[in-house]
This record gives C-alpha cells, sequence and structure tokens, in this order.
C-alpha cells in the first residue's frame, strides 16, 4: 500500500502526513480518424450494443467506441438506470466524455475508458473499475461524480487534474488500486468516505473541499 499525499481543506486548510491513519467524519461533482472509410467501419460496427440513447438498458461493449454519440462521447444526456459492461480490450475514446449519462448507472469496466474533459461523468452512479480510467485534457478529471457515487477501483483511475471528484458517496482504493491526479489523486465533497488499500497520488493526495462548511469526510487507510 503506498499513497502519496497531503490532506488540504478548503476554506479550513489542514495538512496531513502521508504515513497518518485517521478516521475523521467531514461537492464534488478523440480520437478522430484522418481517413473517412475508417471512421465509416467504427460509426458501421457500433461497438456498444444498443447505441444511445438509452434508458433501462444493459449496454453491451466489447470493441473500440470513438465519439460515437456526435463528436463527443458514448451517452447522451437523457440516458438514465443503464448498466454498462465494458469488456476487457474494449475502449471508450471521447473528445470530450469517454462514457456520459444523465441518472443513475452502474458501470462494470475491463476496458479502457478516455475522455478530454472526464473519462465517466454522471448523476449517481456506480463504477466498478477493473480497468484504465483516464481524463487526458488540460483539466480533465478520470471519474467525475455528483449527487451520490460509490467507486470501487481495482485498476487505474488518472486525471490531468482529479483522478476522482465525489460528492456524497464512497471510494474504496483496493490493494492493487492506482489514483492518480495532477492536482489532487482523490477530491472528495459532502458526506463522502474513502477506505484505501492501494496508491493514491498526485501534488494533493486527498483533497477535502468544505466549500459548504461540511465535515463529513471519513478517511481510513
Amino acid at each position: 500500500m503506498g499513497v502519496d499525499m497531503n490532506l488540504a481543506a478548503i476554506n479550513d486548510p489542514v495538512q496531513r502526513r502521508p504515513a497518518c491513519r485517521r478516521f475523521a467524519r467531514d461537492h464534488l461533482f478523440a480520437l478522430t480518424p484522418t481517413i473517412a472509410p475508417f471512421a465509416a467501419i467504427a460509426q458501421a460496427e457500433a461497438a456498444c450494443n444498443p447505441a444511445a440513447p438509452v434508458n433501462n438498458t444493459t449496454v453491451t461493449c466489447t470493441d473500440a467506441t470513438v465519439d460515437q454519440n456526435g463528436t463527443t462521447r458514448y451517452g447522451t444526456a437523457s440516458d438514465n438506470n443503464n448498466t454498462y459492461n465494458i469488456s476487457t480490450g474494449a475502449s471508450f475514446t471521447g473528445t470530450d466524455i469517454g462514457l456520459g449519462f444523465n441518472v443513475e448507472a452502474v458501470i462494470n469496466n475491463s476496458g479502457t475508458i478516455t475522455g478530454g474533459n472526464a473519462g465517466v461523468q454522471g448523476i449517481r452512479a456506480i463504477v466498478n473499475n477493473f480497468g484504465i480510467i483516464s481524463g487526458t485534457g488540460a483539466s480533465g478529471d478520470g471519474v467525475v461524480m455528483v449527487g451520490t457515487g460509490t467507486v470501487n477501483n481495482f485498476g487505474r483511475i488518472t486525471g490531468v487534474d482529479q483522478g476522482i471528484s465525489l460528492q456524497n458517496g464512497e471510494v474504496v482504493n483496493m490493494s492493487t488500486g492506482t489514483i492518480t491526479g495532477g492536482r489532487a489523486g482523490v477530491t472528495m465533497f459532502d458526506v463522502t468516505s474513502l477506505s484505501n488499500a492501494g496508491t493514491i497520488s498526485g501534488p494533493r493526495g486527498i483533497l477535502v473541499d468544505n466549500r459548504n462548511g461540511k465535515r463529513d469526510v471519513g478517511i481510513s487507510f
């Protein structure tokens, strides 16, 4: 287990040593083929079945999905209550967001999800990551979740800005899990808890944002 972190609280800054073991109770939330025939093939294959928009559906992804919905991502702002199963070897690549939805989702990822602004973004979801999720843009986040969410990480989650940004929920980083951010590995808002048995790293490994004056954050190692 490794943690490279400084614990900081906005509006009430507190620094903690990386090896500190504690439990305290303290919001968030492109590939563009250059040859036309390749683009046509990618659309024809529709690597995720069924194609979005969808609701109350199990979506299975077994191949490469590049900007399947317009020029931004797989998924739409009207997709609700879906389960997404991304197989080993499958990939999502979005100029903006890799996998996006509106509310309520279960994401089981064994492949690779990549987005410029966010790898995964939505409201109220469970993310079970065994593969790779990344946000690669200048302010990209790996996972952005608002309105309660759970992230169980067995794989790798990275962001140029934040690995995970979570409001009201739980992050569980397993012994095989790695979470990395250019600014913070994990940013937690409101009522949130984090359990870490793997590696969390960044200039601020864990950032607690108290913008609403809430202190209900629990951290354990």
